[in-house]
């Protein structure tokens, strides 16, 4: 009996994070995570770091110093939307419902930016990112695929991916149901989220 091919891993660079994906590692303190996969490969666009800026004077403040220290280490690279041009206008077609839904700024940003400039959309909001990701070709991660892509390149255990998967979860993080084990399992058959 054949096994089902493994769930493709976008390759192309840079990988672009709306606030959603880039918050389940920072809520939890695995960063390292996204450091080991991806090296200075990270893109935040500003619109993702002002939506984090909004915790800076709460009790969640370490969650955007986190942030800032990593954009001030050049970890993370942050970019800038234009103000004009053809990222700009998709921006706006994008928050003001053109494609049939009203987008988040973030999600907006980081797919404006990604079908213009290349890279992966990095986000868990997938009801509001696949039909524009596979109409434009677009690369799409999510946690769940960054966590087993960790798993299999030894940067975690599956029990550790278990515990981070957990505290994601514990933190309010917008997961799918089921577990780490269960997600491994989707992620290596090509199963649906």
């Amino acid at each position: 009996m054949m096994m089902a091919a493994m769930r493709p891993f976008s390759s192309k660079t840079p990988y672009v994070f709306d606030n959603d994906c880039l918050a389940s590692f920072l809520w939890v303190q695995r960063i390292d995570i996204l450091k080991s996969l991806f090296g200075e490969n990270i893109l935040i666009p500003s619109v993702v770091k002002d939506e984090f800026k909004k915790l800076k004077r709460t009790r969640y403040g370490w969650v955007y110093q986190l942030l800032e220290t990593e954009i001030s280490n050049g970890i993370f690279q942050q970019c800038h939307l234009p103000a004009v041009g053809e990222i700009a206008e998709e921006f706006k077609r994008l928050i003001n419902g053109t494609y049939g839904k009203i987008m988040g700024k973030g999600e907006a940003a980081v797919m404006a930016w990604v079908r213009y400039n290349g890279g992966t959309v990095a986000s868990n909001n997938l009801t509001d990112v696949v039909m524009y990701c596979k109409k434009y070709s677009l690369g799409l991660i999510s946690t769940d695929d960054i966590l087993c892509k960790a798993y299999l390149e030894g940067i975690i255990s599956q029990n550790e991916g278990e515990r981070i998967w957990d505290e994601m979860k514990r933190k309010r993080r917008v997961l799918p149901d089921y577990s780490f084990s269960e997600a491994l399992h989707r992620f290596l058959t090509n199963a649906p989220k």
